[in-house]
């Protein structure tokens, strides 16, 4: 069994899926009541594909020095693909809201409020565990001028949207969360440019909600963020718009949507190197939007494990790299992980796993869905200290 073998993921899978089982039994499993739960079931399988992606990275960064994508497809696709998807997620999201403004309007300032509460709590845990890696890795010693140190923690505050710097002179800082906070400057972009997709659907977001979207695509062209990282995100909104016709709907629902699903998938792997292509975005667009519409991939994604496994997403997204990290570079030694065999590595991770899944759920329950149940009190508070942000009328005038 090689490093890039298939038989690592079956294995590991089967390994988080039993963790999750088990918390499912001793605490439940969310209910999929007035949701998409397909939906929900797909992100944990997403982010989970994203931790074998950087676990494979990482047997050939210790034997090479070089942080590469893997040099298998399978491994390229799970990190890759399983981003773009996610994407796809949010377009699809935050596209369905805006189409459900134009009956009943769109509370902007709730909606922003709740992006902040949902992505920073845990995000500052996340840094604030970086910059205490940092430091141990710079036995307490300042490096650079204390004013750049400062500089370049708010770099990392601002979800590295300014751009990813070396804290402290310390080369490869981003490994310490996997370099993934890439992607959440380009969930930001989205979020500040939905006003403009407000008016192509009919709606009048607030003059400052246009002025903050005009600023982030000055802020995106100055810091190199190119605009078409947003294709998947359009490819969220064509899904949005396919669950409002019920045919689509009831064709979904078939099993044989499942099959569909399954070979656009299998088929994106096998003969694509990447996602970043037409023809592989369209199956990908093809296979998110079934499964938006209800193709829950014979069952599996409809299960409560699936759902829970879903809740769980944001934190094994943002946290797998941190426990790869202390893993490799303070738990074990770093010479002897550089030198075991494939399958060592592999049964490492596996032990690595139930550590994770434990972690996230506790950090989904005290973190995450605190800062989430938030929301409507924060807003209440902003909204009784300055000038209301209307709900937006559905047409405008």
């Amino acid at each position: 069994m090689g490093p890039t073998g298939v038989f690592p993921l079956v294995g590991l899978l089967l390994v988080a899926l039993t963790c999750v089982a088990l918390l499912s039994r001793w605490f439940g499993a969310p209910s999929a009541a007035g949701r998409f739960a397909t939906i929900d079931g797909l992100r944990g399988y997403l982010a989970f594909a994203v931790f074998l992606h950087h676990a494979c990275a990482w047997y050939f960064y210790l034997r090479t020095g070089r942080w590469e994508l893997p040099p298998s497809p399978v491994y390229v696709h799970l990190g890759k693909s399983s981003v773009v998807l996610f994407f796809m997620i949010t377009g699809f999201l935050f596209s369905l809201k805006l189409i459900g403004g134009r009956q009943r309007g769109v509370d902007w300032l709730k909606l922003y409020v709740s992006r902040v509460m949902r992505l920073t709590p845990l995000y500052l845990v996340a840094v604030a565990a970086l910059f205490v890696v940092v430091a141990l890795l710079s036995e307490g010693q300042l490096r650079v001028p204390a004013l750049s140190l400062v500089k370049q923690s708010l770099y990392w505050l601002a979800f590295t949207i300014p751009g990813t710097v070396d804290l402290n002179a310390t080369p490869d800082t981003c490994l310490v969360l996997a370099c993934v906070t890439w992607s959440l400057r380009v969930e930001w972009l989205f979020y500040l440019f939905l006003p403009v997709l407000a008016l192509c659907l009919g709606l009048a977001p607030p003059a400052l909600s246009l002025l903050l979207a005009a600023v982030a695509v000055a802020v995106a062209w100055q810091v190199g963020l190119p605009l078409a990282a947003l294709a998947p995100f359009a490819s969220g909104i064509l899904a949005a718009l396919l669950t409002k016709l019920p045919r689509v709907c009831a064709l979904a629902r078939h099993w044989g949507a499942s099959v569909v699903a399954t070979l656009s998938l299998l088929a994106t792997i096998a003969y694509f190197p990447s996602p970043h292509a037409a023809a592989p975005l369209a199956l990908l667009t093809l296979v998110f939007a079934l499964i938006a519409c209800g193709t829950d991939l014979f069952g599996a994604l409809r299960r409560g494990v699936s759902r829970l496994f879903g809740e769980l997403a944001y934190s094994l997204y943002l946290l797998h790299g941190l426990a790869l990290f202390i893993a490799f570079r303070f738990v074990l030694d770093r010479e002897w992980a550089a030198e075991v065999s494939s399958v060592t590595h592999w049964l490492l991770i596996a032990a690595l796993t139930p550590i994770l899944i434990g972690t996230c759920f506790a950090t989904f329950r005290w973190i995450e869905r605190p800062g989430m149940d938030a929301t409507d009190a924060v807003t209440a508070w902003i909204r009784r200290r300055l000038p209301r942000m209307t709900v937006v009328p559905k047409r405008p005038a």
